[in-house]
């Protein structure tokens, strides 16, 4: 799998407050984002599991300002999830990136209704998600 330095959104970013991913793409740089490839797949993974109780919702934004909190449209939702079930350690997201009119900054938004202590996340696009996921027993699903 490919991953663009520039399509990059959470990279070992920690979890414990709402917040906004640590980098945004600027559409007004980045004008062709996959170079005409489609689907392009959001990728989140935990590197660090979560501790706390509560649930987590991760939504794909964008907006008129990098903080991605004014006046946002969401493209993709997670839902309230818990946090040790929908994102242990190793676990990933693959989701179609979902077409749409996009405000000029995109990014997630990680709303986390307690506080957390530990929970590490990567996030990024790409064209070449993988298409299976190898566990530790080593079989493939």
């Amino acid at each position: 799998m490919w991953i663009d330095k520039q399509l990059n959104l959470s990279d070992a970013q920690a979890i414990t407050v709402d917040a906004p991913s640590t980098n945004v793409i600027d559409t007004t740089l980045a004008r062709d984002i996959g170079n005409g490839r489609q689907p392009l797949y959001l990728v989140i993974q935990a590197t660090t599991a979560f501790a706390a109780a509560g649930t987590i919702t991760i939504s794909l934004r964008s907006a008129a300002t990098t903080d991605l909190t004014s006046s946002p449209t969401t493209h993709w939702s997670s839902g309230d999830q818990t946090k040790t079930t929908f994102l242990p350690a190793g676990k990933q997201i693959i989701v179609p990136l979902p077409p749409g009119t996009y405000l000029r900054y995109v990014g997630l938004y990680y709303d986390v209704t307690t506080s957390e202590t530990a929970g590490v996340v990567d996030a990024f696009i790409t064209a070449d998600a993988q298409n299976y996921r190898a566990y530790a027993s080593g079989t493939r699903v």
